[in-house]
């Protein structure tokens, strides 16, 4: 069968090309075949800094460290950094670096995902609907019977923030039996008390750190409207809960009724879950002492009825994940920098993400992530949005408002059939 010309063009180019490598390589110059075509796309970062990468990444992992997409994607633009930063969007390249780009890398790897946890899934919650409908009708009913205003009304809520965001996942090689992880009941976690007003304020946070003493804080100098304590597992429980209330909670409160005129024992709504130790008889003692009525947020519905967890959660790990890909990406852009093999090539280092290191790098980051959601209300205001509150509040507080109107017009028809 004829051969079209083009596709002789193509042989020949091929040809010439393998016959040019041969002989740079000093290579026998005999071709009996020519090298296939590569199939698929082509790789992200290009052949050279893709290997690089995977290089770096098989150091990480055979020294025991997790490899996560974190990892990755801090690791990939570390090493573009110190090669060529042009090549990243940020400085006017084509380079996006993704999480669905580092998985696929992982899978080119010939990695599999392995947990390193048996934390049990969320159970699906029946009648949802009614559930919620019965919180928003506590809610509401509680704020227009004591006239709370929307500046105290607050959620708070606790929850675990890694400073290293390898969390208990990581990847594994096909086959393998056992996984060493890296991360697993870190002492790099800390548990956070986030609390915020319907009307979008950010109170100070308290931070859990795990210790006995507080000989286990960073050498940090927090805001000193902040609360910073220790448990023996970072979490939070009715002593730390105790603390937050009286340092910040009820200073807050003390401080809105003071400005927008209220008496001191002006009646406020807090609204939490069931987490065993904030519902405690000493708790609720506390919090009544103190003119705050509270709202329970059904069981397994806090993904879904809780402000925090709604919004400011995720805004706060979204946050302290791209300050660590940052990070880790300058700190292996200047190992690769100032480390050089003989043959003049990068020598990957894993880089020190031990204890002590990363409390004092993430206390930074974690001032930072405090500043970024006080000065953006709308991440708090929208968690209660989502959750339905003040739609719940407004709806009632309108529908009392119509009621009037028309009991009013009823009175003006009935006087004047009286005259």
């Amino acid at each position: 069968k004829a051969l079209n010309r083009s596709t002789v063009r193509g042989m020949k180019k091929c040809y010439l090309q393998e016959l040019s490598r041969k002989r740079k390589a000093e290579e026998d110059l005999t071709i009996s075949s020519l090298p296939s075509k590569k199939r698929g796309r082509p790789l992200l970062l290009g052949e050279e800094l893709d290997r690089k990468v995977q290089l770096y990444l098989r150091v990480i992992r055979e020294s025991g460290g997790a490899v996560s997409t974190a990892i990755v994607l801090g690791a990939a633009r570390g090493i573009i950094l110190n090669t060529n930063r042009t090549l990243l969007a940020e400085y006017g390249g084509h380079v996006i670096l993704t999480k669905d780009w580092a998985k696929s890398l992982m899978l080119r790897m010939g990695f599999v995902k392995r947990r390193g946890s048996t934390s049990k899934s969320k159970t699906t919650v029946e009648h949802f609907h009614q559930l919620r409908r019965e919180f928003l009708d506590q809610v509401m009913t509680t704020v227009v019977m004591e006239d709370i205003p929307p500046e105290l009304i607050l959620n708070w809520d606790q929850t675990g923030l890694n400073i290293v965001p390898s969390s208990s996942w990581t990847m594994a090689e096909k086959g393998s039996k056992r996984v060493e992880l890296t991360g697993i009941d870190d002492k790099r976690q800390i548990t956070a008390v986030f609390c915020g007003s319907l009307t979008g304020d950010f109170l100070p946070i308290q931070l859990i750190y795990q210790g006995k003493t507080p000989r286990c804080h960073p050498h940090y100098q927090f805001p000193l409207d902040w609360h910073v304590t220790q448990s023996t597992k970072h979490w939070s429980n009715e002593e730390t809960m105790k603390c937050y209330l009286l340092e910040i909670f009820f200073p807050y409160i003390d401080s809105v009724r003071a400005n927008i005129g209220l008496e001191e024992d002006y009646p406020a709504l807090a609204i939490f879950d069931n987490f065993r130790g904030q519902v405690t008889d000493g708790i609720m003692e506390l919090l009544q002492q103190h003119s705050v009525h509270v709202v329970k947020i059904p069981a397994n519905c806090t993904d879904r009825l809780q402000p925090m967890d709604i919004s400011v959660n995720k805004a706060a790990k979204d946050f302290l994940r791209k300050q660590f890909n940052e990070w880790y990406a300058e700190q292996v852009a200047k190992q690769l920098g100032e480390s050089h093999s003989s043959t003049d090539q990068p020598q990957p280092q894993p880089v020190n993400l031990s204890s002590a290191t990363m409390k004092s790098v993430g206390a930074k980051w974690l001032v930072k992530m405090y500043e970024y959601i006080r000065s953006n209300p709308s991440i708090v205001v929208n968690g209660f949005q989502k959750a339905g509150i003040p739609q719940a509040i407004d709806g009632f507080q309108t529908l009392t408002t119509d009621n009037s109107h028309d009991d009013s017009s009823n009175s003006d028809n009935d006087s004047s059939d009286c005259e």
